[in-house]
């Protein structure tokens, strides 16, 4: 397909040859989908999704032996409590793993 030359820069790769900036569909019309973009938390430590990573509306557990999710509101929930449902749909402040925690933390998409 002419122009579709750009995988893995910008976009995932749906870029038109010559178009950048404020030109691309995505900047004037949105990102489609729930959800805009994800960050992988997988390591000790914390992860604060403030800024530019704020507006946090779901996480994906994928394993938790210890950690925790405090919400924008206010309170925590222990990650093990959740590890393995799936897609839980929470507004999240910040993560801190313990000992370990393996999570995808979805920003959504305040367009939708």
């Amino acid at each position: 397909m002419a122009g579709i030359s750009n995988h893995g820069k910008g976009y995932g790769g749906y870029i038109r040859s010559g178009v950048t900036g404020s030109n691309h569909p995505f900047d004037f019309a949105g990102h489609p989908g729930k959800w805009q973009r994800a960050y992988t938390v997988n390591a000790t430590g914390q992860t604060d999704f403030t800024g530019s990573k704020a507006g946090i509306g779901a996480i994906i557990v994928e394993s938790a032996t210890a950690g925790t999710i405090t919400l924008t509101g206010g309170g925590t929930i222990p990650a093990t409590s959740i590890a393995g449902d799936g897609l839980v749909e929470l507004s999240i402040k910040q993560t801190s793993a313990g000992n370990a925690l393996v999570a995808y933390c979805l920003q959504a998409n305040v367009n939708v």
